[in-house]
């Protein structure tokens, strides 16, 4: 899907993704420090980091299309710079999203096998590095978009 509305999509889906990504880690974050209020978080967590994932999967496949457009190779290289930034963070947003899931729902099937103290630890420490890498790979993604297109910006303007 290269366009919506007769504008490119690429530009549409990234915003998905920059804003839902970093709430849902906001939303387990807070799901951790405040565990009384992990039940009520549950689901809006699950639900903006899901629409966040599926947002990275779309914004990375419209983007690929997108790359095969760029023929200057003044920004050639910053295109591929950014498109590995955005395949990386659709990984990263995956991996944040599968490990969401299995601490939201698999901490009762853990309780059954392990001590739940030790599900606990790992848990937090899982949660809190996939959402904090997923975050950091959105910005690294976006960061990299928008050099390459101010950046296209600048070289075409001085043309």
């Amino acid at each position: 899907m290269d366009s919506l509305f007769g504008i490119p999509s690429h530009p549409l889906f990234v915003h998905v993704p920059v804003v839902l990504i970093p709430l849902g880690f906001i939303g387990a974050v807070i799901g951790l420090v405040r565990p009384r209020w992990k039940p009520a978080l549950r689901w809006p967590t699950v639900i903006v980091t899901g629409l966040g994932t599926l947002g990275a999967i779309l914004a990375a496949g419209s983007g690929e299309e997108l790359q095969e457009a760029v023929r200057e190779t003044s920004v050639r290289t910053l295109v591929r710079q950014h498109a590995e930034s955005g395949e990386t963070a659709r990984t990263l947003a995956i991996v944040f999203f599968v490990v969401l899931l299995a601490v939201e729902f698999g901490s009762r099937f853990a309780a059954r096998i392990t001590s739940q103290k030790w599900w606990r630890s790992v848990a937090v420490v899982a949660l809190f590095l996939s959402g904090a890498v997923a975050t950091w790979g959105m910005f690294d993604a976006g960061h990299s978009g928008a050099k390459s297109v101010w950046n296209e910006v600048t070289v075409g303007d001085g043309d």
